[in-house]
């Protein structure tokens, strides 16, 4: 208990903020998005629809998405002209929806043949571009994965890629992991990327059915290069899952303000191992 509650306490509001919340935010220079898992077999599309109307976020990432899922959705393409679409009926389908222009988007399955991602760029009204990645790797529960090697993997490639470039990045989805684990903190470290719920809460967000156990599975990382305007547990429509809104601002003085993560050269070896094992097994 001693040692979960250190681990936990970084997701309390007691603890230094990693994100600066910003003070000032232009239209064109702000990224809205807004994620959920709908559990493929709900069907309370409606609910969903009203929060995306409300919000109005730029940027619309569904996963558990199968065909059932992208045809109730096409309803939004009128405001989300660029979409990317993978819809699967495994649990790991995931869609895509963009009111902003999308630049060399992709769908790619980096460990295993049925469990995609997205990787694009996204052009803000500004001008500015950033990178977004959209992931869902599998859990460490008997009927999908015996450990996690795969869904370590998965999101160290993203870090180590990360790592390599400088641009603007934001990288979401359902980790299926929590945001204190051993690995979710090693990609951070990895990529260097921030979590804008330190300092803030935890924003639990599975299970959304069960009052007494819930932990943040879904998340939204992204570099230094934005500071936040808001972020926000959305209420439950149906799925297992509790959506997530977040918005963020693009601002030149940021990364002066907020100390981006660091990985020794132990821990970039670790995640180059756990990488090669993946790797090796796939």
């Amino acid at each position: 208990v001693v040692y979960q509650g250190i681990q936990m306490f970084p997701y309390t509001r007691l603890a230094q903020k990693q994100v600066v919340a910003t003070e000032e935010a232009s239209p064109d220079t702000s990224l809205a998005l807004l994620i959920a898992n709908v559990l493929m077999d709900n069907r309370e599309t409606e609910r969903l629809l009203l929060f995306i109307d409300e919000y109005d976020p730029d940027i619309v990432l569904t996963v558990e998405t199968d065909h059932w899922w992208e045809k109730q959705l096409r309803v939004i393409e009128n405001e989300y002209p660029y979409t990317v679409k993978a819809p699967i009926d495994n649990t790991y389908g995931m869609l895509l929806h963009s009111r902003l222009e999308l630049i060399d988007p992709e769908i790619k399955y980096m460990l295993e043949e049925d469990i995609p991602s997205v990787h694009t760029r996204v052009r803000l009204a500004s001008g500015d571009t950033l990178r977004f990645y959209g992931l869902h790797p599998k859990p460490p529960y008997p009927k999908e994965a015996k450990d996690t090697t795969e869904r370590d993997a998965e999101l160290l490639l993203v870090g180590r890629e990360v790592e390599n470039i400088d641009d603007p990045t934001v990288v979401a989805g359902d980790l299926n992991d929590v945001a204190w684990s051993h690995t979710t903190t090693l990609f951070q470290k990895v990529s260097g990327l921030l979590d804008p719920r330190i300092g803030r809460g935890m924003f639990n967000t599975f299970h959304a059915k069960n009052v007494l156990m819930r932990w943040p599975l879904d998340h939204v990382f992204h570099s230094e290069h934005f500071e936040l305007i808001q972020i926000e547990r959305l209420p439950a429509f149906g799925s297992d899952h509790f959506p997530v809104y977040i918005a963020l601002s693009l601002q030149p003085e940021a990364p002066a303000e907020q100390e981006k993560p660091e990985a020794t050269p132990e821990e970039e070896q670790e995640a180059e191992e756990q990488i090669e094992q993946a790797t090796g097994e796939n």
